[in-house]
């Protein structure tokens, strides 16, 4: 996520809105340090978000020698290509991914990527943390019962199955 999101009263005051990294590490010394400029000097209530904004930065440290890159890490060789990011979640799946029912412009746009994310196993489930190595006690909070991932929440719960009946229901489709 980039900074400018978590960070945006500092976005806002930045003097280099478009800059690569480089422009703003200075390898002068031995370790190098991050040198953002403002357009204006600061207040003191803007002194506490400027030190975790530096806080967040510490650890990161820049190669001086490689150009700055963008990369998509959906993909092994981290290219983008519109096939990486349409491409069927379950490759050989006999069941397209239904775009033309998800992508239509009467399904709310949440719901739209949250379908999307669902079908790719991207949202962030216990299981999808344990995944990228989160250590987590992994246990469904509706029904405390089995472990949590996104078939679970959906499909399989006490708690969503009897949601999904009452909402069924109320539309007539039961």
């Amino acid at each position: 996520m980039p900074m400018c999101t978590f960070f945006p009263s500092l976005f806002a005051l930045a003097s280099l809105k478009e800059a690569w990294v480089a422009d703003l590490w200075n390898q002068s010394n031995f370790s190098g340090c991050w040198t953002p400029s403002f357009s204006r000097n600061l207040n003191d209530w803007e002194i506490d978000v400027v030190e975790r904004f530096l806080l967040r930065l510490q650890d990161k440290k820049v190669n001086g020698g490689v150009e700055d890159k963008v990369i998509w890490l959906d993909t092994k060789s981290s290219s983008f290509s519109m096939k990486s990011l349409y491409a069927c979640p379950e490759p050989g799946s006999s069941t397209p991914f239904p775009k033309a029912v998800v992508w239509n412009s009467w399904v709310p746009t949440r719901a739209s990527f949250f379908t999307w994310k669902a079908s790719w196993g991207k949202v962030l489930t216990l299981d999808c943390l344990q995944r990228r190595e989160w250590s987590l006690a992994n246990r469904c909070f509706l029904c405390l019962i089995q472990e949590e991932s996104i078939d679970h929440i959906l499909l399989h719960c006490g708690i969503a199955t009897a949601l999904w009946q009452l909402l069924f229901s109320l539309f007539g489709a039961c």
